[in-house]
């Protein structure tokens, strides 16, 4: 009947939708930023060469993040726990590369208490703070707030702009086209996500509500 034809392409075009964001949370996880990683590994090897005491520390950060991308984030949910240690082992490796010239700013206040998250959804936009908003040359800030309170995850980001940004920009532009689309899919009518595109600055302010 016409009805059951309605119901076998609605049922269709449903699965199509969950397996096209299925793929693009595949390419949120999968992606190490590789300029991440050069100036990580050139990081850690100028600290190899001062026989800094950071020196395991930092090259156990960054074994346990590829660990994480490779084997965790592979779920459609997570720990939100193991994710923000992800976000902080992160932001500790791109302080190696930071200068006095650069300030940055994070606070993270709450307790996991057990929630899940879909994994790397906040990570998009803490990735292009940094990769907008830090030359080692110039005079830049960011900050990153991140509180859990009740049901909730709130992240507000600010970074000043240290180069121009471009929408086709594949780590950028397409990871946060990538974003907004899996946070519609996971979370239609449970976030909050504003950005405040300024000439010199960008914000973030992104409230997602998450259960046990």
């Amino acid at each position: 009947t016409i009805l059951s034809i309605l119901i076998g392409v609605n049922q269709r075009r449903k699965r199509l939708e969950q397996e096209k964001t299925d793929l693009e949370l595949s390419y949120l996880k999968s992606k190490l930023n590789p300029h991440f990683l050069f100036n990580t590994l050139n990081g850690i090897y100028a600290l190899s060469l001062e026989k800094s005491d950071k020196t395991a520390s930092a090259i156990v950060k960054l074994s346990g993040m590829m660990r994480y991308l490779l084997t965790e984030a592979e779920r459609k949910e997570v720990s939100l726990k193991n994710e923000l240690d992800y976000i902080k082992d992160y932001i500790e490796l791109q302080k190696l590369r930071l200068t006095e010239n650069n300030q940055l700013n994070v606070t993270v206040t709450g307790y996991p208490n057990g929630k899940k998250i879909t994994p790397m959804i906040l990570m998009t936009f803490i990735e292009n703070a940094f990769k907008y908003g830090v030359n080692p040359e110039k005079d830049s800030r960011i900050d990153i707030g991140i509180k859990l309170e009740n049901n909730s995850i709130i992240l507000n980001v600010f970074n000043t702009k240290s180069r121009a940004t471009n929408s086709e920009d594949e780590d950028g532009g397409r990871g946060l086209s990538h974003t907004l689309k899996i946070l519609e899919t996971r979370y239609s009518g449970h976030y909050i996500l504003e950005t405040e595109d300024g000439a010199d600055a960008y914000r973030v302010y992104l409230k997602i509500d998450i259960e046990n």
